[in-house]
C-alpha cells in the first residue's frame, strides 16, 4: 500500500470556544487578562467568517471604458464580528446582498457603539470597538491587455504596467435616523442593506443634480486598499492569497525593499495594510471592488472567484 498523504483542517473555532478558552486560562491560570489576550493572539485562536462568490464559464469582466463597467463590486463581507449575518431587507434580498451595488450614501456623524450590536452577536462578554485581526483574500483573475506582445520584461514591471487591479472598501451603519429591521417578536434582527453607507470608496456630491450622491472611484489607487493587482500578459487564470494582519507595519527603504512591496503587497510610498485592518469598527462590511484603468481602451479584468476571511477578536 502506497501512503497516503492527507492534510489535517485546521480547527476553526467559534465565539464560544474562543470564550471557553479564555475562561479556562483565567480561572487555572495567574495570569491577568492582557496576557490571556496576548496569548489568544500570538495563536491567531479567533472566530471568522467566510464568504465567497464564483462566477462559472465565461467568469466576470471588469472592462475599461463606461464609468459603470470598470468599477464593479464583487464581494460584501458580514458585519465584523457577527457570526451570521442579518440580510433581511426591504428592497434587497438576502440572495442578493453579498454582491449588488448600493445606493451611494456618505457616512453619518455617528457610528453605532460595540453595545448596539450585542444582542445580535449573542454574547456577553465585553466587546472591542475595533476587533479585526486579519482579513485573507483570496482571488482567481487574470487581465487581458492588448498593448504589446509578452516578453522577457521581470514580474514587477509586470505588476506596476497593469491596469486592472482590486481593491478593498469599507461599508457602515450610522445613527443617523436609518431604519432597523425587527423580527416577529419585536428583536432587533439587524439593519437593513440599502442603509449602508460608503467609508471607502469616498461619496462625493454629482454637481447640478440635486445634491445626489455618487461613488468617488479614482484613478489612482488610494493607499493601503490595493489588495491584488493582475500580471500584465498572463492570460490565465491565477490565484492570489492575500493577507492583512492589524499588526502589519513595514517601513520600505530603497528601491529593492519598494520593488518587494509591490510584488507581495501591491504596495506603495510606504502605505501598509495595517491601518485598514486596525480601523475596521464592530458591524463594519468589507468590500471587494474589481477595477479596469488605462489608455489603450482594451483592458479587462477576468474574474473566476473572489473569497474573504475576516478574523477578529472577542
Amino acid at each position: 500500500m502506497g501512503n497516503k498523504s492527507s492534510k489535517i483542517p485546521e480547527y476553526e473555532p467559534s465565539i464560544l470556544d474562543v470564550l471557553v478558552v479564555k475562561a479556562m486560562l483565567y480561572a487555572g491560570t495567574p495570569l491577568p487578562l492582557p496576557i490571556i489576550y496576548e496569548i489568544l493572539d500570538k495563536a491567531e485562536y479567533w472566530p471568522h467568517t467566510t464568504t465567497g462568490v464564483t462566477y462559472p464559464y465565461p467568469h466576470k469582466q471588469i472592462m475599461e471604458g463606461d464609468f459603470s463597467e470598470n468599477n464593479l463590486l464583487l464581494l460584501r463581507t458580514p458585519p465584523l464580528g457577527f457570526p451570521s449575518w442579518p440580510t433581511r431587507s426591504s428592497s434587497y434580498p438576502s440572495h442578493r446582498g453579498i454582491h449588488f451595488a448600493i445606493p451611494a450614501c456618505p457616512p453619518g456623524d455617528t457610528p453605532f457603539p460595540p453595545a448596539y450590536f450585542k444582542s445580535q452577536i449573542g454574547t456577553s462578554t465585553a466587546l472591542l470597538a475595533h476587533p479585526c485581526r486579519k482579513i485573507v483574500f483570496r482571488i482567481r483573475s487574470h487581465a487581458q491587455g492588448w498593448e504589446g506582445e509578452e516578453d522577457d520584461r521581470d514580474l514587477i514591471t509586470k505588476i506596476r504596467e497593469c491596469q486592472t487591479w482590486f481593491e478593498a472598501g469599507i461599508e457602515r451603519w450610522y445613527d443617523d435616523g436609518m431604519s432597523v429591521v425587527e423580527g416577529e417578536t419585536g428583536r432587533w434582527e439587524g439593519c437593513a442593506i440599502e442603509d449602508l453607507s460608503t467609508v471607502y470608496p469616498q461619496v462625493r456630491t454629482v454637481e447640478g443634480k440635486g445634491g445626489a450622491y455618487v461613488l468617488d472611484q479614482d484613478a489612482l489607487v488610494p493607499p493601503g486598499r490595493e489588495i491584488h493587482r493582475n500580471i500584465n500578459f498572463l492570460r490565465r487564470m491565477h490565484e492570489a492569497c492575500e493577507i492583512w494582519r492589524h499588526t502589519d507595519y513595514l517601513c520600505p527603504e530603497g528601491e529593492e525593499w519598494q520593488a518587494y512591496l509591490w510584488r507581495k503587497y501591491g504596495l506603495r510610498d510606504g502605505w501598509t495594510h495595517g491601518h485598514f485592518v486596525r480601523n475596521l469598527r464592530l458591524g463594519d462590511v468589507v468590500t471587494v471592488w474589481g477595477k479596469a484603468r488605462g489608455t489603450s481602451g482594451a483592458w479587462v479584468n477576468n474574474v473566476e472567484s473572489v473569497e474573504v476571511d475576516v478574523y477578529w477578536s472577542v
